[in-house]
């Protein structure tokens, strides 16, 4: 909360360039990160896709087991639901503009590569979210993801 003449109001999230001064570790893909001990903070800017950065982050900072949680916005994802009475799974790819409402999961290994279990949840301008297991999501504005 930011305390003002005018009154408490709510958080203001800092400013763009204040999260690009952050330290940056040299890379081929697009993330700002910082890291709090075992705790690294990721901001993905449009057009990452959300899985294979975290993926790469991975890979880049040796991180082999972690929570992962995020918030953001994107404009296409791909979830799916795997129903355990068929024994099927089924995936829905939706476009547009959706707020990131939940991304939760983890980041394990696998055959010695980084290996994401993520679910996803993101609302529309119309209030309906959909969600499930996350196959990708393209950012559109931002994407804050905690890995620890």
């Amino acid at each position: 909360l930011v305390n003002t003449a005018a009154g408490v109001r709510g958080y203001v999230p800092p400013a763009a360039s204040a999260l690009r001064r952050l330290p940056q570790v040299k890379r081929s893909f697009s993330y700002v990160n910082k890291r709090f001990g075992d705790t690294l903070v990721l901001r993905l800017d449009p057009p990452e896709e959300i899985c294979e950065s975290i993926t790469a982050a991975a890979r880049a900072e040796n991180i082999a087991l972690a929570e992962i949680s995020g918030i953001g916005a994107a404009d296409s994802f791909t979830v799916g639901v795997y129903n355990t009475v068929t024994k099927e799974y089924r995936s829905n790819t939706l476009n547009g503009a959706y707020e990131i409402v939940s991304l939760t999961g983890t980041l394990t290994s696998k055959d010695g590569e980084p290996y994401l279990h993520l679910h996803f949840s993101a609302g529309d301008e119309n209030g309906r979210v959909s969600g499930g297991y996350l196959n990708r999501a393209a950012v559109s504005a931002t994407a804050e993801i905690i890995t620890g």
